[in-house]
């Protein structure tokens, strides 16, 4: 399976998607509680309904949906002409444009918003985006919690919360109780791909867990990498017959 994103860093669930199973032969479409990147419901070609509580993901998403080719291209061309660092808030282009802007050539580590001004040494992900457009135009997108989702039958969800005590850009601990999870769970009654990194056990040790892939991911005070886990818990997975299932009967 060839990753889609429209982003240069699509998160480490980029990296492990061929390591997922793919959706079920009926799943007609896709929740993604925590949008992102989208890359699992993009890299499926399923419609998909994504949430995002950060309001600057969800501009992003609402401005890619309307951008046509020409668009990205003029985005780029602006970006390949400027000689030096640039804030983007002075980029002459619509608030969207700019967030996307910022999330892929604004940090050192892209895919985060730990920068607002460009890096000359990064450059758009032109091709990606370009690939990603059509797809995205089938997708819904929802500033909101993970809680409003509310799949139906022939849906599935698609659950990748941030990590719990974490150093980094992502807090999880910054959105939501993670108490708060599994009784939102129990009432989708539909198959569940519940992706977490290392802890996974210890924060929802009512889940059977997996480790789906051990990958190695840059380090980024004192350079190098550090070696991490990714775990996956199957839950209500019809084409699995000994996942676990959340729900009697």
């Amino acid at each position: 399976m060839r990753p889609t994103s429209p982003f240069r860093y699509s998160g480490n669930k980029g990296r492990i998607l061929r390591y997922l199973e793919s959706p079920p032969f009926d799943v007609k479409r896709v929740w993604e509680p925590f949008l992102g990147s989208g890359a699992y419901t993009l890299s499926h070609r399923l419609q998909g309904v994504g949430i995002d509580r950060d309001e600057r993901v969800i501009k992003v998403w609402k401005w890619l949906q309307t951008a046509t080719a020409e668009d990205i291209l003029d985005l780029n061309r602006w970006y390949e002409s400027q000689e030096g660092p640039v804030p983007v808030v002075e980029a002459p282009f619509p608030e969207g444009a700019q967030l996307y802007l910022r999330i892929n050539v604004c940090s050192a580590m892209v895919g985060q918003w730990s920068g607002t001004t460009t890096y000359p040494q990064h450059s758009l992900p032109v091709a990606k985006t370009l690939r990603a457009l059509p797809l995205i135009k089938n997708m819904e997108v929802r500033h909101g919690s993970f809680e409003e989702a509310s799949p139906e039958p022939g849906d599935m969800v698609f659950f990748d919360p941030p990590y719990f005590g974490t150093k980094g850009n992502y807090k999880g601990e910054d959105f939501f109780d993670p108490s708060t999870i599994l009784p939102v769970l129990e009432g989708w009654n539909c198959p569940i791909l519940f992706t977490y990194g290392d802890g996974a056990e210890e924060w929802f040790p009512e889940l059977e867990w997996e480790i789906s892939a051990v990958i190695n991911v840059p380090r980024l005070r004192g350079g190098g990498t550090v070696q991490r886990r990714e775990w996956v818990a199957y839950l209500n997975w019809p084409q699995r017959m000994d996942t676990f299932h959340l729900f009697a009967g």
